[in-house]
């Protein structure tokens, strides 16, 4: 093959990364958008405990929502329970509180191997979580302005 007609190959190969880089672009953007809750779950600072079944119901009802995966016992849960509960009083909004003992019967079990950690449900959907093995996160478990940011950067707050 002469250098002449390798040319067309080489410009196709080169359009066709291109388009894929921005097909990669464009959805790392979509799904990186803050999630709005419910209007019930504004206005309010309070949290509902739930089972496990009332997980599957909500994910089945395809409804959006932050969820703390929690344990008694664990100085990591306490202090994450006491971040979170003193930002639904400042931010007004509620959110729901799983044991995790129920939580591992659950499908968050196939990404949340540990707790405590809190999870951001949009239209059923698992969008993020906090894991508590990954030192990216750490920050997140002890210092309440990183973690505010942190919901901030999920949830879109009124």
């Amino acid at each position: 093959m002469s250098a002449r007609t390798k040319k067309p190959y080489i410009i196709i190969s080169i359009i066709i990364v291109v388009i894929i880089a921005i097909i990669i672009v464009a959805i790392s953007l979509f799904n990186n958008h803050p999630v709005k809750l419910p209007d019930s779950d504004y206005g309010v600072s309070e949290f509902v405990e739930i089972t496990s079944s009332d997980y599957e119901k909500m994910i089945a009802e395809k409804q959006t929502f932050v969820l703390m995966i929690d344990n008694v016992g664990c100085s990591t849960a306490e202090r994450l329970r006491h971040m979170l509960a003193n930002f639904s009083d400042s931010l007004k909004f509620r959110y729901y509180k799983i044991m995790w003992p129920d939580a591992k019967t659950t499908n968050l079990a196939e990404h949340i191997k540990y707790f405590p950690s809190i999870v951001i449900i949009e239209n059923g959907e698992l969008k993020a979580y906090l894991d508590p093995e990954s030192d990216n996160d750490t920050k997140y478990y002890h210092n309440a302005p990183d973690l505010q940011k942190w919901l901030e950067s999920y949830i879109i707050f009124k």
